[in-house]
Order: structure tokens, then C-alpha cells, then sequence
């Protein structure tokens, strides 16, 4: 695979793959701000077959795959033949509405890849919500939190599922007051990972430390999520399908699953989840 050198050689495959094609199928819908970040960074690689373009976005230990294809059976041929699908560790994510996911997965599946989790996507719009209790006061990120922002982050995610920060886009979130964070007797008890885009808010990452889960540390949280975001139109988060108390808690705040979903499938490279250290718990 090459280096990806500027934005338009992205949107140019792109085009290519789906000029003529019958039946063009894609998980590639970028943004130009993130691909020139991406290109900048030297995180973004390329390659091409007969019916297909392909992109690897390097993660911390893996790759993250995009594909844009003519048809399924070009999918399923040209992802079995890369290179780096046999030798590195790949993730792919497909999102889309439960019927529209079948195919690519199957393809997928049939080059190789296995289900590694099922994440989905809740939405709630703007309205009141009470103010945040006292007693957990809950404040932007300084850049001197980071290193325990991360620790909690990494102890409490599969990377391969929920792609985490590296320490640059960490820094830069919370220099962006994109991180809020919750200190209970000087300990981080809880994190608020957000993005903001126009009227809509997504909150990348929520997670409370162990030993305060029972502390309310959540709602400080979300209640201090809202009051930042007090003029935005539209909630998003994505949270794991399987985690019946964060989809729980996620309720409680007024948001409901939209019917979007992310099939998360990875290589044979890629260790299984008992295999490394989880704890899926908010």
C-alpha cells in the first residue's frame, strides 16, 4: 500500500470505483477537514484492484479499513488478495440500517474477517434537563489531566470496537474543551469525551471509574454535557450494543436507539476479546 499524499486522490478513487459500477458499495463517506488531519499525519494509505479502492487508516496497533467497491463479489475478492490483510492487524467498520448491512458483512466474513462486536447508534433531540447536582462538580479537561484521561479510557474500551485517541488528538480534544471530567477527593471519577459539529453534539466517550459508579457521577456528567451543548439541536452518541446498562442509562437522558448500526468485523490478526483486557462496564 502507498501513502496517501493529498485529499484529492482520495475523492478521485472514490469516483473511479463508482463510475459504471452496478452495484457500488462503500463504508468511505469522508470528511475533507479529518482526511487532510489523516494525510498530514502520514496515518493514511491507499491501494487499488480491478473493481476496487481501498484505504487503511493507521490506528494505535491496527489498521482501519475503507473500501469503496463496484459490486460484493469484487469486495469479497480484491479484500482477500490485500497484502495487508495478511499481515497486519485490520478493522472494518460497516454502518448503515440493519437490512442495508447484510451483504457487505457477508462479503467480509467470506475474505476472512470475523464479528468482533455490534455498535449502535442513539439519538435524542434538543429539551430540558435539570441542572447538575452539587456535590460532583464537573469542569473542562486541562492538558495536566490527559495522561489519566487516557488510562481510564484504555481500561475501560476495546480499541478494536471504539477506535481511542492517540495522545495528539487527546490534547487537541481537550484544548478544544471537548473533555469534561468529573474529581472526587483529587481521584478522576468520570470522563465526557464530546464532539460539536453545527447544531448537532456526539459524545465519543462516558465512562465513570469503578469505584464511583454508584456515586451519580454519571448524571453530573450528562447534566454538564447538556448545559455546554444548551443551544444544540441534536444528541448523538454510539454505545455497544451489548451493554444493556450504558443503553440503559442512555435512556434514562431521553436518547432511543435511530435504527443506525456499525458492524465491527476484524482480521484473523486481530487478538480475540478474552485475550486482552476489558471492561465494558460504564
Amino acid at each position: 500500500m502507498n501513502p496517501v499524499q493529498n485529499v484529492g486522490d482520495v475523492f478521485d478513487a472514490l469516483d473511479s470505483a463508482r463510475a459504471g459500477a452496478p452495484a457500488f458499495v462503500t463504508n468511505f463517506f469522508p470528511v475533507e477537514a479529518h482526511l487532510r488531519e489523516w494525510i498530514e499525519r502520514g496515518q493514511l494509505r491507499s491501494a487499488h484492484a480491478a473493481g476496487s479502492a481501498f484505504f487503511l487508516k493507521r490506528e494505535r496497533d491496527y489498521s482501519r479499513l475503507y473500501f469503496a467497491a463496484r459490486d460484493m463479489p469484487s469486495l469479497q475478492c480484491d479484500v482477500a488478495a490485500l497484502e495487508a490483510v495478511k499481515s497486519e492487524r485490520v478493522v472494518a467498520d460497516i454502518v448503515g440500517k440493519e437490512a442495508a448491512l447484510a451483504a457487505p458483512v457477508a462479503a467480509l466474513l467470506a475474505a476472512g474477517f470475523r464479528r468482533r462486536d455490534r455498535v449502535i447508534r442513539m439519538a435524542r433531540g434538543s429539551g430540558p434537563v435539570s441542572p447538575a447536582p452539587e456535590g460532583h462538580p464537573v469542569a473542562f479537561a486541562a492538558s495536566t489531566d490527559s495522561p489519566a484521561v487516557m488510562e481510564l479510557l484504555e481500561a475501560t474500551f476495546d480499541r478494536f470496537s471504539e477506535p481511542l485517541p492517540d495522545a495528539a488528538e487527546l490534547g487537541a480534544a481537550i484544548a478544544g474543551d471537548q473533555v469534561l471530567i468529573c474529581r472526587i477527593h483529587g481521584a478522576l471519577a468520570g470522563v465526557f469525551y464530546f464532539e460539536r459539529q453545527g447544531v448537532t453534539a456526539t459524545g465519543r466517550f462516558c465512562v465513570v471509574a469503578e469505584p464511583y459508579r454508584s456515586a451519580r457521577v454519571f448524571s453530573a456528567l450528562m447534566r454538564r454535557y447538556f448545559e455546554v451543548h444548551r443551544e444544540a439541536k441534536r444528541f448523538l452518541l454510539w454505545v455497544a450494543a451489548g451493554n444493556a446498562n450504558a443503553v440503559d442509562k442512555y435512556r434514562h437522558y431521553g436518547f432511543e436507539p435511530d435504527g443506525l448500526l456499525d458492524e465491527v468485523l476484524v482480521n484473523a490478526l486481530v487478538p480475540h476479546p478474552d485475550s486482552i483486557r476489558q471492561n465494558r462496564k460504564r
